[in-house]
């Protein structure tokens, strides 16, 4: 076990004989990244794994399967490739998430399918539900920080890229 600048334990993985087997998630997931890693930092294996982790909660949380190449790093392109992520909890939590966007043309029947579909991982106390929107209504209906920060920082994206004016970016 090692203990934190809070002073909370945590169990810390032997290199020598881990197997990957994420035990150690089921007894600290809030630091199961640092546990696993073994002598990385935690800053490190996010940096390293950020499109494996981005993928694989996409495809978790909202059943759509995206490839490393549709991912736009939103952090590295407002920020650039050295920022570690945006702080989602300043103050209370010392975890920094990177921010992406996917692009690709879907047909109506896959959007529909999307909406109103629920998941729930009691184990992460999570309960999710989708709900497809048109884009000009999203800021709206976002109640989440880092919701309407990826919204921010997709805009300017596409301004960068010239699909998208300031005035189409104001508030009506």
């Amino acid at each position: 076990m090692r203990r934190d600048r809070e002073g909370f334990d945590y169990p810390v993985a032997n290199p020598d004989l881990c197997i990957s087997c994420g035990k150690c998630e089921e007894v600290c997931p809030q630091k199961a990244f640092e546990a696993v890693g073994m002598n990385r930092t935690a800053e490190e294996i996010a940096a390293q794994d950020a499109p494996v982790t981005v993928d694989a909660e996409l495809e978790e949380e909202a059943q759509i399967k995206a490839s490393k190449e549709e991912l736009i790093d939103l952090t590295a392109f407002f920020h650039g490739e050295n920022v570690e992520g945006f702080a989602a909890s300043c103050g209370l939590l010392d975890e920094k998430i990177r921010l992406y966007a996917i692009e690709r043309t879907v047909t109506r029947e896959e959007l529909e399918s999307l909406n109103g579909k629920e998941q729930s991982y009691t184990k992460e106390e999570e309960w999710i539900r989708t709900e497809v929107l048109p884009y000009e209504e999203a800021s709206k209906k976002f109640l989440d920080g880092k919701n309407l920060i990826a919204l921010f920082m997709y805009e300017r994206y596409l301004e960068s890229k010239g699909r998208l004016s300031r005035t189409q970016m104001q508030a009506p």
